[in-house]
């Protein structure tokens, strides 16, 4: 994925998300019950993709989306459609008071503005979504972070703040 891919006129934003309980799920309930969770979660993530969009399983619970869109915020669109379904997922169906969240990086490569958006290959993508995955994550899970690109990189951190 270049910038010189001839998709000129779409953005293509990297969502990657993470599961935050699996672990303790595994360590609590056995890995039995750990896949079960991560099959809920992969439809979870199946469903609030579009059609376009690519959905892959990264390891452990950790999944990307690369999401084609015509507008540079679908990443962040996107990511509060995947949280608010994890929020409301029916979890305790299959254990009473099991509740599961995510958190999730987003970073977008915009091929019409990469020097100004700092991105332009598909690894600087997949860095930036992890990094910022990551800082979402030492900040209080459950919710999203953006990388923003430019002169002085920042992250915005929202739903779940």
């Amino acid at each position: 994925l270049h910038a010189q891919d001839g998709i000129r006129d779409c953005t293509r934003s990297l969502v990657g998300s993470e599961m935050c309980i699996r672990d303790r799920v595994n360590d609590q309930y056995g890995h039995a019950f750990g896949d079960q969770v991560l099959q809920q979660a992969s439809q979870i993530l199946r469903d609030s993709v579009g059609t376009i969009d690519h959905l892959g399983r990264i390891g452990g619970e950790e999944f990307s989306v690369g999401a084609v869109a015509a507008e540079p915020n679908h990443g962040a669109e996107l990511a509060m459609r995947i949280i608010r379904r994890f929020r409301t997922h029916p979890w305790s169906n299959l254990r009473p008071g099991l509740q599961i969240t995510c958190s999730i990086g987003v970073a977008v490569l915009d091929p019409t503005r990469t020097a100004i958006r700092g991105i332009s290959t598909l690894e600087e993508l997949l860095d930036q979504a992890d990094k910022v995955l990551y800082r979402e994550k030492e900040k209080g899970r459950d919710g999203y972070a953006v990388f923003e690109p430019g002169p002085r990189p920042s992250f915005t951190k929202a739903l779940g703040s």
